[in-house]
């Protein structure tokens, strides 16, 4: 009840102005913005559940109303969505670094902070940083949409190298999560989410070389 629902279609040119302030690369793109200057107090990019929506306006109102002292990792993570907002990737890299650091591995929004920092090396140009930090994460993303989301970034990453073992290895772990996410599908995951996933992976396949694996997905 405190907060106004707005839907914007990115495609008018009235939406210029809002684009212009709001950097985005995901749609959609969820922004908590603060209702007197606009400050940006949460960002979700891409879907997300019921559950997933109502604990990002949550906390976006948390960090709003002062209750979330300097050093809170929810701090820190709506720092990081106002320097993404902005265009600052090299600040929203190092607020993703610093708060990795500091959260527990069962922190609630530790997925969105490693998907965060994935999508600041990609958006820093570090396209073997992503891959590796793709890599080495992709098993442990847990969502309705967020996982896939997460295994296409580092997808592209591996796809912007040039062929190598860090190549390979991205592509096989993420090929390998994204068969395990469609045989047993996120419960809270929709028919788009899944259906994403499948598109994902033939693409994937269709990058090794795969025709036959890319067509069965599909």
């Amino acid at each position: 009840d405190r907060v106004v629902f707005v839907a914007l279609d990115t495609d008018r040119p009235s939406s210029a102005a809002f684009l212009e302030r709001y950097k985005m690369s995901f749609w959609p793109t969820f922004f908590l913005l603060e209702p007197e200057k606009g400050d940006v107090l949460a960002y979700l990019g891409g879907a997300a559940s019921v559950r997933e929506m109502r604990a990002f306006i949550e906390d976006g109102l948390r960090v709003m109303d002062a209750k979330a002292p300097p050093g809170d990792p929810l701090l820190l993570l709506s720092q990081a969505a106002a320097a993404r907002a902005a265009g600052d990737h090299k600040k929203e890299l190092a607020l993703y670094e610093e708060l990795l650091a500091k959260i527990p591995k069962d922190w609630s929004r530790r997925d969105e902070a490693l998907a965060g920092k994935l999508s600041a090396l990609a958006s820093t140009g570090d396209v073997e940083g992503c891959a590796r930090f793709g890599a080495e994460h992709v098993d442990e993303i847990r969502g309705a949409a967020l996982p896939a989301d997460f295994a296409s970034v580092a997808l592209t990453c591996a796809g912007k190298l040039a062929k190598s073992a860090t190549q390979e290895q991205t592509r096989r772990k993420v090929i390998t999560r994204l068969e395990a996410i469609i045989a047993s599908p996120p419960p809270e995951s929709t028919v788009d989410d899944r259906a994403d996933a499948l598109a994902i992976l033939a693409s994937a396949k269709l990058d090794l070389g795969d025709a036959d694996g890319a067509r069965a997905a599909h």
